[in-house]
Parts: structure tokens; sequence; C-alpha cells
């Protein structure tokens, strides 16, 4: 039940939407519905501008139906104020052809069939199927991004269609973790993908057990266990002599003159086994026994 004092406020509050074109009502935290009055900030403030060829008009026109609906200016305020929006190439089009444009949605139509080409769709299909997941850049942010530019498409695009792209563009981490689990949605690629990238935050930020370091409880600290030792292995291996060139720290298939030619016998470079003066047999005829 609402007492008098409430009723002359609430009576007190519709006098002054009356009085003011543009307020929104929220619902109060008792239940009593409070005005929130939202001040109309004129076009000619928003400093925002399209000149034909330096903005993108997708861009744009998203940014003008953002801000109308921030700054409380109605459809038939923005064609009221239109020349307001445009500089340039784009001030002079309208200039031309603002008689005959009553609407935004007619205006919005004509600036598309003016500024945008025959190609539009084909062209922004082909640069989103290239657009993939930059290496520093989150899951969050790359599917924002390509969520906004599917809706700059003058066309429909299906759902199925959109997953198809993400799936095949986004980083190899998550195509990886992903290729077996079948998404159905962008909704839930985004949930998963967030829930991988937590994981890979947290393998990438692992540190293994500290050595050499004192432990309120040593006993339950991690003892390394030593590997074969490569110092070992490293003095056996400076040990050794190579039968190719003579000299220490490598073997002979390891050694860097081992083009050479040396007899495989005796040693002796410059030889084969056929040429070398010690090992080669005599020639002639064979003398076995009577």
């Amino acid at each position: 039940m609402i007492d008098n004092e409430s009723k002359t406020s609430s009576s007190d509050s519709e006098d002054e939407v009356q009085q003011i074109n543009t307020s929104q009502v929220m619902p109060g935290s008792s239940g009593i519905q409070q005005i929130i009055k939202i001040k109309s900030v004129p076009v000619y403030q928003w400093n925002v501008k399209f000149d034909g060829k330096n903005m993108s008009l997708l861009s744009f026109l998203d940014r003008v139906k953002e801000l109308s609906a921030l700054r409380n200016v109605s459809k038939a305020q923005l064609v009221a104020s239109a020349r307001d929006l445009f500089i340039g190439q784009a001030k002079l089009w309208w200039t031309a052809n603002c008689d005959i444009i009553k609407t935004w949605d007619d205006l919005d139509s004509e600036l598309k069939k003016k500024f945008l080409p025959p190609d539009w769709n084909e062209k922004l299909l082909s640069e989103v199927n290239q657009r993939t997941q930059g290496p520093d850049e989150t899951i969050g942010m790359y599917i924002a991004t390509m969520k906004t530019a599917f809706k700059r498409f003058t066309c429909h695009i299906p759902e199925s269609a959109k997953l198809k792209i993400l799936l095949k563009n986004i980083a190899p981490f998550y195509q990886n973790q992903l290729g077996l689990t079948k998404v159905k949605s962008i909704e839930e690629l985004l949930k998963l993908s967030c829930r991988l990238e937590e994981r890979k935050a947290s393998i990438e930020a692992f540190t293994p057990s500290p050595r050499n370091r004192k432990f309120l409880e040593p006993d339950l600290a991690y003892v390394y266990s030593e590997p074969y030792s490569s110092r070992a292995n490293c003095d056996l291996v400076s040990d050794l002599t190579c039968w190719n060139c003579g000299k220490k720290g490598h073997r002979s298939n390891q050694c860097m003159e081992a083009k050479s030619k040396h007899c495989f016998k005796c040693g002796e470079r410059n030889f084969t086994v056929r040429t070398c003066p010690r090992c080669a047999r005599p020639q002639g005829n064979y003398q076995g026994r009577h």
C-alpha cells in the first residue's frame, strides 16, 4: 500500500514527465517505479560526421543508432537534423536528395544504395573468412569483433554459417581442444573457449617446484631424482679420439673431415685400402700351394 506522501511524490513525477519529452521508467528497489529523466542531446553536438569515403558507412550507421538511443533522439529528429551528420561528398549528396527522403529508414536505404558497392556482401564475406584470431587477441574480443562484422551484412547469414567461420578461424589451440566437441551455437563456443583460455593461462603460469629452498616441512618437499649424468657423458665424449682425424672430443662419424680419404685398415690418410702402401695386396697371379 502506498501512503499519501508517496502518491503526492508520484503525482509530481508524472507532472514532470509531461513537461519533459524524454524519460525512462525503471523499477526501484522498493517496488515503486522511479522516473529516470534523460536529457536529449542535439545531433550537432555528437561530433559524428560521414564524408562518403574515409569512414565505413555501416560503422557510421551503427554509431548513429547507438547515440540516438543513448542521447534520446528519435528517428524523426535524426532526419530533421541529418545535415549535421554529413560533410564533403556525403553532404553534397544529402543536399541534392533531402527533399525526397522523409524517414530515417528511407535515408538508411538510400545511403546504402549510394555508398556501398554492388558486391558489398561478397567482399565482406571474403574479408570475414580471412579474419583469424590474432596471437594476442582474447577469444572474447575476437568473437565480439566477428559478431559485429556479421551484423554489417545487408543480407541474412545463417547461424550455422557464422559458427563454421568462427570454428575455422579461431586460434589453433582452441581448434585442437574443441576438435572432438560438437559446438551447437556461438554462445556455446564462447563459453567453452573462455574456459579453455583460463586453462591455457594456468598452464602458461605453471612453475616447477623450486630447488635449493628451505621448506618449513622438508619431508613434504619434492626431491628431484637425478637423471643419467649428462656431465659424465660429456667427459666420456671429451676423452674420445677421432679415428679419422686424430683429434679428441668427437667420434669418427661426427668428424668434419670425414669426407677425406683414409685407409680403413691402418688409418693412413689420403689413401684407400686398395691404394694404401701398407695394406694393398701385391699385384700379380695368386701363388697357391701345390
